[in-house]
């Protein structure tokens, strides 16, 4: 997602992600395979981290992770340095397509 300066969602994060089709009010979008953060542990990926999440209060927001059963090696690292923030967070296994309605929920790891 996009967010104003309130912390409201926006819109789309378009910046990051490639939208694949829109139909019938449902936008399907992948991540951009040239964006992201490289999840390795060094400081550069804790400081970009660090970087972009920096407006986003502890005390009021969970970060939710989609994590591949692939890719669960590299999400210690941002698990750690969210976790190093003071950020709660939420494990969302994502082998299969993830649908983003704009709920929200408080349950937490």
């Amino acid at each position: 997602h996009r967010y104003d300066s309130d912390l409201d969602r926006s819109g789309l994060n378009t910046e990051d992600f490639i939208v694949i089709s829109e139909t019938g009010g449902e936008i399907v979008a992948r991540p951009d395979p040239t964006k992201g953060v490289v999840l390795d542990g060094s400081n550069e990926m804790k400081a970009r981290i660090k970087l972009l999440l920096k407006r986003f209060p502890t005390s009021e927001c969970v970060m939710s992770f989609i994590v591949r059963s692939d890719s669960f090696a590299e999400f210690r690292h941002v698990r750690d340095a969210v976790k190093e923030m003071g950020f709660e967070y939420r494990l969302m296994p994502g082998d299969d397509p993830i649908r983003d309605r704009g709920g929200s929920a408080d349950v937490v790891q």
